[in-house]
């Protein structure tokens, strides 16, 4: 048996982890953001967690684990509380609602969004853009293929020089079919992490079927 905070450093070593309030609960770079800001927030009594940036994303470390492809870890206490189903069901719900109705609120993109440029990709496929010039990602359940969230890219620079990403909705399980399009049976399919890239393959084979994974975890499963 071990403890919360001893679980998070070796499972998240990149992860600034810093205890506040005499172990009460940490700070740490958040391992669900792909610019790795330390705005993720662990009380290590109860295993609940909170995203301080962007989305204000909460839950549990059953979550988190199945948010970032870790197992859910035996710990000293019971903090990795699990969900039921219908508490799952209903979060699920809950976060698909809003990213359809960001998605629908976005207008289509073109290939003057700063991030694409940056990447050198010409083509914006069926990607938008939100009221606050964010690139909208749009992200479907790989199973059933129904719409289940978003992801969100900035059209500037960080203080780090890379890009925030954040996602509306869990990415696990999920991708971006590059312009929609999924072949047919005899296409052959290319999965890759990242938007950017499964953009850029999909411009340069585009009878490929290209989806983006919005993680590598999703790739191993």
């Amino acid at each position: 048996m071990r403890d919360l905070i001893d679980w998070l450093r070796e499972n998240f070593p990149d992860s600034k982890i810093t205890p506040q309030d005499n172990g009460r609960y940490v700070l740490m770079n958040s391992p669900m953001r792909y610019d790795r800001t330390p705005s993720l927030m662990v009380w290590t009594d109860k295993g609940n967690w909170r995203d301080l940036g962007g989305n204000h994303e909460e839950g549990f470390l059953d979550d988190l684990c199945e948010r970032t492809g870790k197992d859910v870890p035996k710990l000293d206490g019971a903090p990795a509380r699990k969900r039921t189903v219908e508490e799952k069901a209903e979060e699920d719900s809950r976060k698909t609602k809003r990213a359809a109705q960001e998605w629908n609120y976005a207008t289509p993109a073109t290939s003057e969004h700063k991030y694409l440029k940056a990447k050198g990709i010409t083509d914006a496929f069926d990607l938008r853009v939100n009221r606050k010039g964010q690139l909208v990602i749009p992200g479907v359940d790989l199973r059933t293929d129904d719409f289940r969230m978003i992801q969100t890219v900035d059209d500037h620079l960080n203080a780090e020089g890379e890009w925030n990403k954040e996602d509306v909705g869990s990415p696990k399980g999920r991708g971006w079919y590059v312009g929609g399009e999924r072949g047919d049976e005899h296409s052959p399919i290319v999965l890759v992490e990242g938007p950017a890239t499964a953009a850029t393959i999909k411009t340069m084979f585009p009878k490929m079927a290209v989806v983006c994974t919005f993680g590598a975890y999703n790739i191993e499963a």
